[in-house]
């Protein structure tokens, strides 16, 4: 991972802002961010990449577009946060001397300006992220149908109701600005393989928003994204129906080996914490389990629906 690294050190040193276009308040518009969680570098670099593809290669751009980089300092330690997490946030009314209420300000500030007369309901947000544990590529969206029906055109597993979980994202954030918003985990923190999934994902929704014109096919082939990769999860479309959460206080540790979308049983060991064993109350499929030193999210418990 150490190139890496020094690919998000040398992109981050030059500034947070990758790309910010406002050619037609008329225009479809589309935010992009990356590394809102500074352990997650990959989306930063997939990031660069496009953007620095839309500008040598002199693309047209025929909508607004704003490409930044969420946590920079907490990249730069390679920490999912310096204080409090990012992504967690965005409602809070107290205001505290933390570090990430001061990126929370800029980001704000940020989007509000470009966001500003902007009359479109074509507003798009893509949020990058990557996962503690071995995983597909999959979304994830709140239960605002305009963020559901968008989510479809990606193949991808797609999870509906995290935000009745996790308060304060960013989504949900520019959800309430009129935009369509998409998180897209590209899979594990140091798979590779990420960058490829990441590049896709940004290409397709500049594409499908109508923000640039072009095809899939105009994009490298190896970009292409192949239902093989995500046929174990076999349901396109879950929801969560359990979240343990973990304290500062607790003493919290994943059973080793649990794979994102997992399918587990009733009564199954899933962690210890506190030096007790904690089993799956029901049927379905892990979610997001821990395998990192920060985080409140000990593992989530996902089923199928229909939507």
């Amino acid at each position: 991972m150490e190139d890496i690294w020094q690919s998000v050190d040398k992109i981050i040193s030059e500034k947070r802002i990758l790309l910010k276009q406002k050619i037609d308040v008329d225009k479809p518009t589309i935010i992009i961010c990356a590394g809102l969680h500074g352990n997650e570098p990959l989306g930063v670099i997939a990031l660069k990449r496009v953007i620095s593809k839309l500008i040598n290669q002199e693309i047209k751009i025929n909508g607004n577009i704003l490409a930044f980089v969420g946590n920079p300092s907490a990249l730069k330690k390679k920490k999912r946060f310096i204080d409090i997490d990012l992504n967690r946030i965005w409602f809070d009314k107290e205001r505290k001397d933390l570090h990430e209420f001061s990126q929370l300000d800029e980001i704000k500030n940020l989007i509000e300006n470009f966001d500003k007369d902007i009359k479109v309901d074509n507003k798009f947000f893509i949020d990058l992220h990557t996962t503690s544990s071995k995983s597909i590529p999959f979304i994830v969206v709140s239960k605002n149908k305009a963020s559901i029906d968008y989510s479809k055109k990606f193949p991808f597993p797609v999870v509906v109701n995290l935000d009745q979980f996790i308060d304060g994202t960013l989504i949900s954030f520019l959800e309430l600005k009129g935009y369509k918003g998409l998180a897209f985990e590209g899979g594990f923190h140091e798979d590779k393989s990420v960058l490829q999934h990441h590049e896709y994902f940004i290409w397709k929704a500049l594409i499908d928003s109508k923000i640039i014109e072009a095809d899939l096919s105009y994009i490298n082939s190896s970009l292409t994204i192949s239902r093989r990769e995500i046929l174990f999860a076999k349901d396109d479309l879950f929801e969560i129906k359990y979240r343990h959460n973990v304290t500062s206080q607790s003493s919290f540790k994943m059973m080793p080996g649990y794979e994102n979308f997992q399918q587990i049983s009733k009564s199954q060991a899933l962690a210890v914490e506190n030096g007790n064993e904690i089993i799956s109350p029901f049927d379905g499929r892990i979610f997001l389990p821990l395998y990192q030193q920060n985080g409140s999210d000990g593992f989530f418990i996902i089923q199928s629906i229909n939507y």
